[in-house]
């Protein structure tokens, strides 16, 4: 019954804003479920996989961000945990990626950049790799010397290699790049 209701929220909290703030509010009023969802030890690891995704979902909301702070803690202890569970990884490695948009929660996330890097970075699947560096890049933009720091220790090369081998993203940042520095210039 949890498993079926916690991903019955995951799919309402990808409609508006508001719905997804009424789902906040409900968790608080009706004893936090979802915190206690994702602390529950399930021998059925889909709750907690529903519970990710649900929070991951949330974690989008700007209004909320205050009232989802326990849920941000509990994904960066599941990510911190030994889990090998690539669906549950990815969907709290989703959920960071879209906390780690708001400048507020920088610094909690710097303290789990280490495992980011470790365990996202260096994955072979795809989707956790991509949402690591989501996280990643968010956190360049909010703290870019703490973060830059921690990438020389371990994990820059790892990095810019994902990166280089999205083209996408290569095209824009050479676009970026021409704009600000073009190849031809009228002489002075």
């Amino acid at each position: 019954m949890q498993e079926v209701a916690l991903k019955c929220l995951a799919h309402i909290a990808t409609g508006s804003n508001w719905q997804k703030h009424r789902i906040v509010q409900e968790d608080f009023t009706t004893g936090r479920g979802i915190r206690t969802a994702l602390d529950s030890k399930p021998k059925n690891e889909s709750i907690l996989c529903n519970a990710a995704c649900l929070t991951a979902n949330l974690a989008v909301s700007d209004e909320d961000q205050g009232g989802l702070q326990e849920l941000l803690d509990r994904l960066c202890d599941i990510l911190r945990s030994d889990t090998q569970n690539s669906d549950l990884i990815v969907n709290v490695v989703r959920g960071i990626a879209n906390f780690s948009k708001f400048q507020q929660n920088s610094s909690k996330l710097m303290s789990v950049l280490p495992v980011i890097v470790f365990k996202c970075i260096k994955s072979s699947k795809p989707y956790i790799k991509l949402h690591g560096m989501r996280a990643i890049m968010h956190l360049l933009s909010h703290r870019p010397n703490d973060t830059a720091k921690e990438l020389v220790r371990d994990g820059a090369g790892e990095l810019l290699e994902s990166m280089s081998r999205l083209p996408s993203l290569m095209t824009t940042v050479h676009s970026a790049l021409l704009d600000q520095a073009p190849c031809i210039v009228r002489p002075m």
